[in-house]
């Protein structure tokens, strides 16, 4: 409790990050030291039917099975990890930018895995069940008014048929921000009480007495089903709500707005553009950049007292709070290198700058132009001021030759 209340006490000062970036949301549910803030998440986002006791972290790079293919690439994704106890894997991905075909990616990611896995006891490799799940920061179904999308093979004319070892998840958070409806749900005295009459392992401690009857059990794992349903909104809040902004805010209120200024290295990049290939021999050419980026946070007190009342995301707060340098230096740096999008900046403040360079050049040609043009001007003027003088002494001297006809 005490803890809580001084956690609530710095919310004011707190300096939060986007857990967007992959550097701080691997940090927060890739490290076996907070499992337990990874199962909560995971557990979040599973069906309410569905359980998970334990996790286990897994290498981030995906091969195939060796003896079919060793020359064949592997796939890099975020999180990856196995529930042994429940012959269950986990590829978990956290998207900014638009990924083309990410369903294929899925797909592919998750076929690995049981390609890695198959033997030729195939009884044990069919018993697996691997889930690909999407947090996406952009709206992939823009039609569709949901946001969590449970996908399913489909085949034609008949109702849905799931392949038994895999499924796939996806999680638009940009639209799940829009319609969450904060204000509505942090009044609600359901959702309060949800969270405060029971935890999810007080309830399983209960399901798991010898003497419980029949009636309680139901009444358990509806408060259980309840309690899930609310922590998922609580999650999506906790991942969509914090903001990275590249330009600084315009906004009059900066209150909600914290700057971090950091140097990064800025690494020549391979053809692969994989930064984690890079050839050690040319850190020697490294270069340091300054980035400044702006972290908006748009979570309310009363919305922060709900976050903190679900122990894992408490956990992942202060995980946020307390972040060492190191990883600070890697987020900032996964902004700049990883998203891309200060770079995207830059280049396009390069294109820009040579754009003007390029205008004002021909500006330059236009000017030359209209100097030479003001010169041929001005000489025409000349010409015609001579032929119209010599007009003028030809009329003269012809009127004068003709008053001399009249007078003979």
């Amino acid at each position: 409790m005490k803890k809580k209340k001084k956690l609530l006490e710095q919310f004011g000062s707190l300096k939060y990050f986007d857990k967007k970036i992959d550097s701080l949301f691997k940090v927060i549910f890739g490290n076996s030291n907070n499992k337990d803030v990874a199962i909560s998440l995971v557990k979040a986002v599973l069906p309410e039917e569905e359980e998970i006791k334990n996790l286990t972290f897994h290498d981030l790079e995906i091969r195939t099975n060796s003896n079919f293919n060793p020359e064949k690439r592997g796939i890099t994704v975020d999180i990856n990890a196995e529930d042994i106890d429940n012959n269950k894997f986990y590829i978990i991905e956290m998207q900014i930018h638009e990924v083309p075909d990410l369903l294929g990616r899925a797909e592919l990611s998750t076929s690995r895995i049981f390609d890695s896995l198959y033997t030729k006891n195939e009884s044990v490799t069919l018993k697996k069940k691997i889930y690909s799940i999407n947090f996406l920061y952009y709206d992939m179904f823009p039609e569709d008014k949901d946001y969590y999308h449970h996908i399913y093979p489909h085949e034609f004319n008949k109702k849905n048929v799931s392949i038994p070892f895999k499924d796939t998840v996806v999680i638009e958070l940009k639209k799940f921000n829009k319609k969450f409806e904060e204000t509505q749900f942090v009044e609600s005295k359901i959702n309060k009480e949800i969270l405060e009459k029971f935890d999810e392992s007080q309830i399983n401690k209960e399901l798991e007495k010898s003497d419980i009857s029949q009636k309680d059990k139901e009444l358990l794992l509806s408060e259980k089903k309840k309690r899930r349903i609310v922590e998922r909104q609580l999650w999506f809040a906790f991942l969509s709500k914090i903001n990275t902004l590249y330009k600084e805010p315009s906004s009059i209120d900066r209150s909600k707005y914290f700057s971090l200024k950091r140097k990064i290295k800025i690494k020549k990049k391979n053809d692969s553009q994989n930064q984690e290939n890079v050839d050690k021999n040319q850190k020697k050419e490294d270069k340091m950049k300054e980035v400044v980026i702006y972290i908006e946070n748009e979570i309310s007190e009363e919305l922060f007292k709900f976050l903190i009342k679900v122990g894992p995301i408490r956990k992942a707060l202060e995980l946020c709070v307390n972040l060492s340098e190191n990883d600070i230096e890697k987020y900032v740096s996964d902004v700049d290198d990883h998203t891309g999008l200060l770079s995207q900046i830059d280049e396009k403040n390069k294109v820009i700058e040579e754009q003007r360079e390029t205008i004002k050049e021909q500006r330059g040609k236009l000017d030359e132009k209209d100097k030479v043009i003001e010169e041929k001007d001005e000489i025409i003027e000349e010409l015609q001021n001579i032929v119209n003088e010599l007009k003028r002494d030809n009329n003269e001297s012809n009127n004068n030759e003709n008053n001399k006809k009249i007078k003979i």
